[in-house]
This record gives C-alpha cells, sequence and structure tokens, in this order.
C-alpha cells in the first residue's frame, strides 16, 4: 500500500512510458512554481481558465483562448474535460482514506410524511432523520472532494430525471383518458399496447428506463438474459 495515498492498486509502465511521466513533472513543477509566485492556487488557475466573464477573456490571448475552447469541447485526443473528474473521483487522495461508498441524503420531498414507528425509538429520532438533509446542505465543506462529486452526480441525475418525466407527461401516445368523458374508454383500452409503451420510454426516457432495469433485473440476471437470447 502506497504511503501517501493510501492505494493498493499496482501500477506498471514501461521504460518509455516512465520516461515521458518525469518530463511531464518536471514541466508541471515550473507551472507550479510560477502559480506560488502569482499567489494562485491550482483550484483559482483552473477556475479562471473555466471563467465566462468577458472582462477575463480580454486579457487572454487569441492562442490561449483557442486551447481552452478545444479543451471544453474535448477536440482533444487525450486528457479531456471527463478524464480530469474522472480521475478525480478515482484518486484515494481525494477520499482522505475513505471507502468507495456514495454518501447521499434522502431530500426532504422524499420522506414519507408518515414513517413506521418501528424504524426510529423515539420522535426525536424522527425529527433528526427528516432534517439530515436540511443540515446536509448547511455544511460549509464536505469531508473530501469525493463526497462532494459524488453529491453533484446525484443532483445531475435527478435533474435528468425530472426532464425525461416531464416528457413522458406530455406524450399524447401515454394517455389514457378519453378527451371528452375524461375516463377510460373501450378505444383507449384497445389501443394500449406494451411494446408501443416501452419503444417511447426507451426513447424519451432512457436515463429512467435504465433505472428501473436495473432494478428490475439487475447485472447478473442482465447478463444472463444476453447470454439466453
Amino acid at each position: 500500500m502506497c504511503g501517501v495515498c493510501r492505494s493498493s492498486k499496482i501500477h506498471t509502465s514501461t521504460r518509455a512510458e516512465r520516461y515521458r511521466k518525469q518530463n511531464l513533472a518536471g514541466k508541471a513543477k515550473v507551472i507550479f512554481e510560477v502559480l506560488c509566485a502569482q499567489q494562485l492556487t491550482i483550484g483559482d488557475f483552473l477556475m479562471i481558465l473555466c471563467d465566462q466573464n468577458e472582462l477575463l477573456k480580454k486579457e487572454m490571448s487569441s492562442s490561449m483562448k483557442v486551447e481552452i475552447a478545444c479543451f471544453l469541447h474535448g477536440q482533444k485526443k487525450s486528457n479531456q474535460p471527463l478524464d480530469f473528474v474522472r480521475a478525480i473521483t478515482e484518486h484515494p487522495m481525494a477520499r482522505y482514506g475513505r471507502k468507495q461508498e456514495p454518501v447521499h441524503q434522502i431530500p426532504s420531498y422524499g420522506i414519507p410524511t408518515k414513517l413506521p414507528a418501528t424504524l426510529f425509538r423515539s420522535e426525536q429520532d424522527r425529527a433528526q432523520h427528516l432534517d439530515a438533509g436540511v443540515r446536509e446542505s448547511q455544511r460549509e465543506c464536505m469531508d473530501s472532494s469525493y463526497e462532494a462529486l459524488q453529491k453533484f452526480f446525484v443532483e445531475k441525475v435527478v435533474e435528468q430525471v425530472q426532464w425525461e418525466t416531464e416528457l413522458l407527461q406530455k406524450d399524447p401516445s401515454l394517455r389514457s383518458l378519453d378527451n371528452e368523458k375524461q375516463g377510460f374508454s373501450w378505444e383507449s383500452v384497445n389501443e394500449f399496447c406494451l411494446e408501443d409503451m416501452q419503444q417511447v420510454i426507451m426513447e424519451k426516457a432512457p436515463v429512467i428506463w435504465t433505472i428501473l432495469t436495473a432494478i428490475a433485473i439487475g447485472d447478473e440476471r442482465a447478463t444472463l438474459l444476453r447470454v439466453t437470447q
């Protein structure tokens, strides 16, 4: 186990790869010394590159603007924005030695108003559980960047699910009510097709479909179904 990052992963590399990384490390050291001389942190430098302030952009050279645009557009063959975020998420030092279990608090709107009394020893325990999401949002800083990233990823998934839900609600093919009687009709019942409904959900709500499929069959069951087919 590494004494610095506490990682147990073993990485092997060729002599050419080690030389290339040593060369990059030397260049990075020079840039880091320049940042320190300018009293800039690594975070300050990265946020400046992604800043959308027009006044700040005027201070940048045209070549710098082009390089930043290429990076943000993902036009580089390697070290794209996604690679950077993934590297932070998977880096053991981002967790401060914590385990890899995601940390997520259920939002207040996701907690039933009446929970079984057997879940809590007292009314005080129930109140503390209901206020967990509020206390979490009021924390000034996370215990690790991994925790903050996990919270961000979950929020983005929730936003996508809400957006897909709105699309499904507006889709006329999923409405089984008669416009005149505002109720079920034999016509709507006879025209209902499960395969058509599945196709609509898969096209307009792929994230919702993926979540429901994962809950219904899981990875092992999915692998077995693929082999059977």
